[in-house]
């Protein structure tokens, strides 16, 4: 079996719309209290608490990604829809393992195609 590569989450940057999104650790005044934060477009910053691990990480990871995008596309989601979309979206990639291949696979026929 091969063994996954690990990624640091905190090396990374989410390209969400025209942006690219830093993703930094959550200030420890918010650790006790949040999971994570998103920051406006002008900062366009998500910062996560170090101490999310498993599906909670996952989770909390993409709950800040939708109200990126929520921001980005001006949809004025309420709090409990983006929890709902979050939560949603971490269980559907938990549930659907296929899914992260087909996406590369896709996503490489397009590149090729406009080549």
């Amino acid at each position: 079996m091969t063994k996954q590569k690990q990624i640091d989450i905190f090396e990374q940057k989410a390209v969400i719309g025209p942006l690219a999104w830093q993703i930094t650790h959550l200030d420890e005044d918010d650790m006790p209290t949040h999971y994570g934060q998103c920051y406006a477009p002008l900062t366009a910053k998500i910062k996560l608490n170090p101490e999310n691990t498993g599906m909670r990480a996952l989770d909390t990871l993409l709950h800040e990604v939708v109200h990126a995008m929520d921001m980005m596309a001006l949809t004025k989601l309420k709090e409990d829809q983006v929890e709902r979309l979050g939560y949603m979206l971490a269980m559907f990639f938990r549930d659907n393992e296929w899914i992260h291949d087909y996406a590369k696979q896709q996503i490489k026929e397009e590149y090729i195609r406009k080549k």
